[in-house]
């Protein structure tokens, strides 16, 4: 099974893309700045208008995947609409490609990932290694490691990761559309 894992953010995106032991973990950065208020959508442009490098990669991993998890946005203080805008265009994209989806909640991504709905990022990281090894370039990349761990979850029942079945309890109620 293909599954790609995303951290959407405001000037960048953190990929994982797991094929079956193979991980593949990038980012998609834009060249915006720091988001304001009234400049929230630069990233946006940038990745689906203005480099078609990028919007190339974003789309060729949706259609290779079997299933695409996204780690759900937040709404922060009046910034929260260019990400749901993000959000959206993923979305769309994988209806196109008849990609399966799924958005999953912080609080959901870190407890099941540490056992913890609150806990750091420091702590997601040094799981991701010590459980699988796995080191990224930046927290955004062990966001979407995590996503993608979690939708392999979903999507095989894979329970040969030996969590603990309160970590696997905090993904039943997430649902895969499309």
């Amino acid at each position: 099974m293909k599954i790609l894992g995303i951290d959407i953010g405001f000037s960048q995106c953190g990929l994982c893309f797991l094929d079956k032991d193979n991980v593949e973990s990038y980012m998609l950065t834009a060249n915006t700045g720091k988001p304001t208020k009234s400049k929230q959508l630069p990233f946006l442009k940038e990745i689906f208008f203005d480099n078609r490098e990028k919007r190339d990669m974003l789309i060729n991993y949706i259609y290779l995947a079997d299933l695409v998890c996204i780690e759900k946005p937040f709404n922060i203080k009046g910034f929260g609409t260019a990400l749901y805008e993000l959000l959206g265009i993923i979305k769309y994209i994988c209806i196109d490609y008849k990609t399966q989806f799924c958005e999953i909640p912080q609080t959901t991504l870190k407890k099941m990932a540490t056992g913890k709905g609150n806990a750091k990022k420091s702590e997601m990281v040094m799981k991701a290694y010590k459980e699988f090894g796995h080191e990224a370039g930046s927290e955004d990349e062990i966001d979407a490691f995590w996503v993608a761990i979690a939708g392999d979850i979903l999507l095989s029942g894979n329970k040969s990761m030996g969590f603990s079945k309160a970590r696997m309890d905090s993904l039943k109620k997430l649902e895969i559309q499309g």
